[in-house]
Order: structure tokens, then C-alpha cells, then sequence
């Protein structure tokens, strides 16, 4: 079985690969994010919702189960948006090497110390904690998280310095305009951001674990997020859809939404069995494996740029940091 949740977390990061220059690419089209992200939450919701009802569950919990159970099980959709507003925010302010990278640091160093604090039982194994896998913390923890975070480097920041000039050009195109006090301000952000979505697989797990479905989890993650989106496009641009730009949206522009849905369902299964750390990194690896592929073949309007054999150095240096967490050697 562990082997089979490795494969769907890595299928998962190879989903999210895609996922976000297709929403990219809409966004680009609509001209606004956050009614871009409204329709991509509002596809997963559609695809989550009829999902689960045909997995015999109902969309939302009765109120009985509602007043009955933790009131943190609801806060995976509020953090869901908080993730994707900051990402349309960090892009413009930090650069999209920092982006990827800086979050993904807060991820896995949150995900340890969850991992950490659950095993060494300080709050008990009740509540959100008991839906935390602990990892009693050794050297092969320690080296494998150091890896990981490596071969995150390697392949965003070290691949992107030695690759071609066409690479260089858009790295640097792409890169942030804050500076100073303001540049360190969004950095910690990036980080806090990339701790809280830790914190959010965990809670997303245990929604899952309490209503006995992870379609019906994924719905309910996705629907709060849609109403938190709409509410923020409705201040922010006076609309939640500009009906006159639809039919500009490429026909694979409605992808987006589809591969979300299929992220929440696998991050509401795996994050109970492999625990926020080894998700994390499992996630991260399928979903740089996957752009490498996608800018490799330019899918989704993406600039071409050819795989350099840093990227896949990192690659392997992930793999082994994954491994040493696992165990497995």
C-alpha cells in the first residue's frame, strides 16, 4: 500500500505541473486572477461534487456532524485560497524561482516539525494532531530533508543558471521587483505560506477521515474556497465572471479545474498514510518532474526550454532525500 500512495502523490504533483500554467494561461486571457481562480475552483467543485454523489455520499455534512465535530475541519478551503491569492502575489513581488522554491522550504520544514511534535506527544494524539503521522526524529529524517531541499535548488535555481540563454532570459524576465525591507517581508510570507499548506493537507486529511469520504472532503475544501474567491473577485473586480471573455478561453483552459479536483482527492487520501513531511516532498518531486516535461514539450503555452542535466541531478537527490524519510535504506 505504500508504494501505491507514493504513486497517486506523485501523480499529484504531476497534475499540479499542469495545472498551474493552464490557470495561467486563463488568467492571462480574463485579465483578472481571482475570476480565473473562481472558475478553476468551480470546475474542482463540480468535479468533486459529482464525484462524491455518485459515491453515494451527500455534498455537505447535516448540521448534527457539523456542531458535533472540530471546527478546524473547515479551515483546508480558507487556507486553499489564502495559497492561491498569495502565489498571484509572491509571482510579480519575489520572482517565480523564489516562489517555488521558498514555499516549498516552509513545507517541508513544517511538515517535520508536525511530524516531530506528534511524536514526541506533547499535545497528545487527539484532535488535529491525531491525524498527524509521527516520525520520531533521527539522522536519516534530518539528511533526507536536507536533501530534498538540495535538489529543490538544484533544479529551480542551479538548472536555471546553467541552462541556455533562452532559459536565462526568461528567468529573468520573470523575476521579482520588490527590494529591501519589502523583498524580506514577502520572503517570510512565502515561507508562512508554504508552513500553512502543511498545516492544510493535515486538515484536509482528517476532514476526509471524519465524513468517511475523500471526494465529499474535496468537495467541501474546494466549495469554501469558491465562496472566499467569489467574495474577493466581487470587491475586487465587481464580478465573479466576465461573461464577455468565455469564448477566448482555449478549450483545454477548463483542464485546469479537472486536474485540481483530482489534486484535492489524492491530497485527502495520502496525507493520513505517508504524513505533511513525506507529502510534501513526494508532491514536490512529481510536480517539478512534471514541468520539466511540460517545458520541455511547451504544453499549455508555455515557452519551450530543453531539460538540462542539472534538473535531473536534483531530480535524484530528491529521490534519495525521499528515500532516507521513507526509510527505505
Amino acid at each position: 500500500m505504500f508504494l501505491i500512495y507514493v504513486l497517486i502523490g506523485v501523480g499529484v504533483g504531476l497534475m499540479l505541473a499542469n495545472q498551474k500554467p493552464i490557470n495561467n494561461a486563463v488568467r492571462q486571457v480574463i485579465k483578472s486572477p481571482f475570476q480565473a481562480t473562481f472558475i478553476s475552483f468551480l470546475i474542482s467543485s463540480l468535479i468533486t461534487g459529482i464525484v462524491a454523489l455518485f459515491s453515494g455520499t451527500h455534498l455537505f455534512p447535516t448540521f448534527r456532524f457539523i456542531f458535533n465535530n472540530p471546527w478546524w475541519l473547515y479551515l483546508g478551503g480558507v487556507v486553499a485560497a489564502i495559497y492561491i491569492a498569495s502565489n498571484i502575489i509572491l509571482f510579480p513581488k519575489i520572482g517565480v524561482v523564489e516562489t517555488v522554491v521558498i514555499p516549498s522550504l516552509g513545507q517541508i520544514i513544517f511538515g517535520v516539525l508536525l511530524s516531530q511534535i506528534s511524536a514526541s506527544g506533547i499535545f497528545g494524539h487527539k484532535g488535529f494532531f491525531e491525524f498527524v503521522k509521527p516520525i520520531a526524529l533521527d539522522w536519516k529524517i534530518i539528511l533526507g530533508s536536507l536533501l530534498g531541499l538540495i535538489g529543490i535548488y538544484i533544479t529551480s535555481v542551479i538548472a536555471s543558471n546553467k541552462n541556455s540563454k533562452e532559459m536565462k532570459i526568461i528567468v529573468h524576465a520573470i523575476g521579482g521587483t520588490a527590494t529591501g525591507g519589502e523583498l524580506l517581508a514577502w520572503r517570510i510570507w512565502a515561507f508562512i505560506v508554504g508552513g500553512l499548506t502543511s498545516i492544510q493537507q493535515v486538515i484536509n486529511g482528517a476532514l476526509g477521515k471524519y465524513l468517511n469520504s475523500s471526494p465529499q472532503a474535496a468537495f467541501l475544501i474546494f466549495f469554501i474556497g469558491l465562496v472566499i474567491v467569489a467574495l474577493v473577485a466581487l470587491i475586487k473586480d465587481k464580478s465573479i465572471i466576465p461573461l464577455n471573455k468565455i469564448r477566448e478561453i482555449p478549450w483545454w483552459g477548463w483542464l485546469g479545474g479537472g486536474f485540481g479536483a483530482l489534486v484535492g482527492i489524492g491530497r485527502v487520501m495520502i496525507v493520513p498514510e505517508l504524513g505533511p513531511a513525506q507529502t510534501a516532498m513526494i508532491v514536490l518531486f512529481g510536480s517539478i518532474l512534471g514541468s520539466l516535461f511540460v517545458q520541455q514539450l511547451g504544453w499549455w503555452r508555455t515557452k519551450k526550454a530543453n531539460i538540462h542535466p542539472w534538473q535531473i541531478i536534483g531530480l535524484i537527490v530528491m529521490l534519495i532525500g525521499i528515500a532516507l524519510i521513507n526509510n527505505l535504506f
